[in-house]
Formats: structure tokens, C-alpha cells, sequence
């Protein structure tokens, strides 16, 4: 299938935007001084695995629920993070004054209806405004489906938009707690206190509680794996990815902001493929692709094999420049280990949850690993295009990032109409884009 290069040029426009999101840092703990606190999206990427997890407990449809968790914060490409206080009184001061923020942040807020429900409806004409502005970009049906959903979170119309909505208080009030303990009169006060005033949902109550008894006296209940599996998760907001590290890249993506990408990107570019598949099994073997690096973060490669017994930087760095290409055995010989080595890494990791949610886990990375689906190839292949995108990123940035390699890379990798079409945009973009920007520029200073 021929896919229209404007409509290709539209959704790189949409991703590159949604990109941002992997650097915009929550405001909430950044107001609290968490030092490189989570972004956006690593933030969207473990709700998502709480709205798998803890949706198949609650009998939703999980797709519905894991597309609402990796939507719902889209809008802040351009509003950023608004917190609950904003539009209240108070906001006004905790902007101005970070001497009293601390005292403020403490507790949850406590406002008159009336004040409260003007307040939420600032805040969410703001949002609406920012979320049509990223959605411009997108093709006229998928843009209404992202704004059905997002109006579903905000209004609570199904109840996977109000059982996500609740979710969302969960995992920040986890995160608080990763970040600040158990202990008496910390901020996290102010997120127990705000979940159970908005958590409604039995099996949510539930969780509430076994998360309680479980971290602060240090009792057994039976959502202990759960608990375990997304604290988890959760350190994959702050694990750099390899391929990035291994380039010395400054600031890379971590691999839950890989994920939320790629995540993102199959979802709204699998509306383009011919082919009939479920798009939202596509997006659960996407989330599944990098959980082996939780306990495996380096796995043999192709450079990772090149690069043994190099001795000196100007060496490595040359090796770097180009794509290194190897027999078709020595290939299977490398992924034979790779795959070994991630599998290992999965299955200590969902180890403990119950049968059916470990098979549909280890099956979606091995269906990913494998390709043996349509579904897993078209991840894949995304896989390639998210790669690229970022590499062409950070190549903007530092004109000496190898990026002739990545091309490389990409073109061998890439076997369907639509990735050669999305490289198309890519190089119209970050090439003819930018010469054309740069003349017009060198014009104007003449």
C-alpha cells in the first residue's frame, strides 16, 4: 500500500511534537526539589502498566484503558503540566513564593465546590486548548478518536475513562512515595490524602489499602506481586537507554520514554496499514519490548561484539561511525544470545504475578523478539523509525553524532512502504527543511 507523503509529513509532525514530552518534567516535583524528577511520558508509560494490570482485575477492556493511560497528558506538549492548584488563589502563591511552597504542597487541597469546580474548569479550557493545538497535525479521523478519549479521561463518560482517571492519582501517589519514603509528615501526605478523596473504584480502594498495609507496616496482602511488578516498572523511568549510552549521548532517553514513544507511534501508524490487525495488541507488545532491561540492561548486540578488544576512544569512536554488518550466521548466532539473555530478564520479572497475566506478558515481548506476527513485525519496524527519529534528534543537536550509521541501519531494516515513506519525511524534514531555514537565514544577515 501507497501511503500519501502529506500524511506521513502530518504524523512525523505529531511525534516530533509528542517527543517533547520525554524532557517536560512534572511540575509537582520539581515545585518539591526532586532532582531530575520524571518526565511526562515516563510518567504516561507506568500508568499505562497500571491501567493493564490492575484493568484486567477490574474486568475493563484493557485496550481502551492502556490507549487513555498513554493519552491522557498529551495536551501538555504545549499547556505543560498543570497541577490540581491551578486556577486556585493558591497557585498564585506557590509561584510567587517558594519559600512558603514547601508548607503549602503539604496537604491536599481543600477549597469551597464552588471555587473548586471553577478552578478544574480553568484548567481544563486550558488543556482543551493546548490538546487541539498538537492534534492539528493529526489526519482528520485519528484526531477525532485522540480527543474522544482524552474528553472520556477528563469527563469520566465510560468507565475506563473514570477508572483511568483515578489510576492517575495512584501512580503519582506511588511515585511520592519512591521518591520521599513512609515516613510521618512528608509531601506525601498531600497524594493519600487526594486518592482517597478521588479513588471510588472497589478494586482501586483495594489496591489503595494492600498498598498501604504493604509499604508502611509492612504487611503481606494478596497485591503484593502487583505492587512489586510496577515498582518495577518503575525504575525505567531513570534507565538510560543503552544504544544511547553507548554513543555517549548527553541526557539520553531513558527506556520508559522510548516505550511511551514507540508506544504511541504504533498506535496511530498502524490506522495507516492495510493489513488488518488488533492495534491494541500491537501497542501491548510495544510496552512489552524493553522490560527485560529492568534486570538486563546490556545485552549482546552487534557493537557490543565489535566493540571487544577495542583499546583506545579514537578507535571506538571510528567504529561507531558505520554500521557494522555480519554474516547471516553470525546474525542468528547474536540474536540467539540476545534473545536468551532478555528472556531471562522478563521472566524474573513477572516471576511472581499470576499465570495468566505472566503468559500474556512474556508472550507479547517474545512475539516482539520473534516477529511472529503481523502484529510483531509492524513493532519492529516502528521500532526502526522511533530509533532514527530520535538519532536524527540528537544529531541536530551535535553535528558529530554518527548518524550516517543510523540510515544504514535503517534501510537494512526496513522492508515495508511505510517506513521507506516515513524516512522520506524524516529526510525532508531534518535535511531539505533545515538547508532551507539556514539559507533563508544566511539571506537575511546579508
Amino acid at each position: 500500500m501507497l501511503f500519501r507523503a502529506s500524511v506521513m509529513q502530518q504524523l512525523l509532525k505529531f511525534f516530533l511534537e509528542a517527543s517533547l514530552l520525554k524532557t517536560t518534567q512534572r511540575t509537582g516535583w520539581v515545585w518539591r526539589g526532586i532532582s531530575n524528577p520524571e518526565t511526562v511520558a515516563e510518567h504516561s508509560f507506568r500508568l499505562a502498566f497500571f491501567a493493564w494490570v490492575l484493568g484486567r482485575k477490574a474486568n475493563l477492556n484493557t485496550n481502551r484503558l492502556i490507549k487513555l493511560a498513554l493519552l491522557h497528558d498529551i495536551c501538555e506538549v504545549y499547556a505543560g503540566d498543570l497541577t490540581p492548584h491551578y486556577g486556585t488563589a493558591r497557585y498564585k502563591e506557590i509561584i510567587r513564593s517558594k519559600e512558603k511552597r514547601g508548607a503549602l504542597l503539604k496537604r491536599w487541597i481543600r477549597l469551597p465546590r464552588k471555587e473548586k469546580i471553577k478552578a478544574a474548569r480553568l484548567r481544563f479550557l486550558a488543556e482543551k486548548h493546548a490538546l487541539l493545538q498538537i492534534l492539528r497535525f493529526l489526519p482528520r479521523e485519528k484526531r477525532q478518536e485522540l480527543l474522544s478519549l482524552w474528553i472520556d479521561f477528563e469527563k469520566g463518560r465510560t468507565a475506563e475513562g473514570r477508572f483511568v482517571k483515578q489510576l492517575d492519582k495512584i501512580e503519582v501517589l506511588l511515585q511520592a512515595i519512591e521518591y520521599f519514603g513512609v515516613g510521618q509528615n512528608t509531601f506525601v501526605t498531600a497524594w493519600w490524602e487526594e486518592a482517597e478523596e478521588l479513588v471510588e473504584h472497589p478494586a482501586l480502594r483495594s489496591f489503595l489499602k494492600a498498598l498501604e498495609q504493604k509499604l508502611y507496616y509492612k504487611e503481606k496482602t494478596e497485591m503484593d506481586p502487583l505492587i512489586d511488578f510496577l515498582m518495577q516498572i518503575g525504575k525505567l523511568k531513570r534507565a538510560p537507554l543503552y544504544i544511547w549510552v553507548l554513543r555517549k549521548v548527553k541526557n539520553p532517553d531513558s527506556v520508559a520514554n522510548h516505550i511511551f514513544m514507540l508506544a504511541l507511534m504504533v498506535w496511530l501508524l498502524s490506522r495507516e496499514e492495510k493489513r488488518v490487525f488488533d492495534a491494541g495488541r500491537v501497542i501491548k507488545i510495544a510496552l512489552c519490548s524493553g522490560l527485560y532491561a529492568i534486570h538486563q540492561p546490556v545485552v549482546t548486540s552487534s557493537y557490543a561484539k565489535a566493540l571487544v578488544g577495542v583499546k583506545t576512544e579514537k578507535a571506538r569512536e571510528e567504529l561507531l561511525k558505520k554500521w557494522i554488518r555480519y554474516s547471516v550466521e553470525e546474525k542468528k548466532a547474536i540474536a540467539r544470545e540476545r534473545y536468551s539473555q532478555e528472556r531471562l530478564a522478563v521472566q524474573r520479572l513477572v516471576s511472581s504475578l499470576g499465570e495468566d497475566l505472566q503468559k500474556e506478558i512474556i508472550g507479547s515481548w517474545s512475539e516482539y523478539r520473534d516477529s511472529q506476527t503481523s502484529e510483531a513485525r509492524f513493532a519492529n519496524q516502528v521500532y526502526v523509525l522511533e530509533l532514527l527519529t530520535r538519532a536524527l534528534q540528537y544529531w541536530t543537536k551535535d553535528k558529530d553524532f554518527p548518524i550516517k550509521a543510523w540510515w544504514e541501519w535503517a534501510f537494512e531494516r526496513s522492508d515495508t512502504q511505510q517506513n521507506l515513506q516515513f524516512m522520506a519525511a524524516l529526510k525532508k524534514k531534518f535535511y531539505v527543511s533545515s538547508r532551507v531555514a539556514r539559507n533563508k537565514k544566511e539571506r537575511g544577515t546579508r
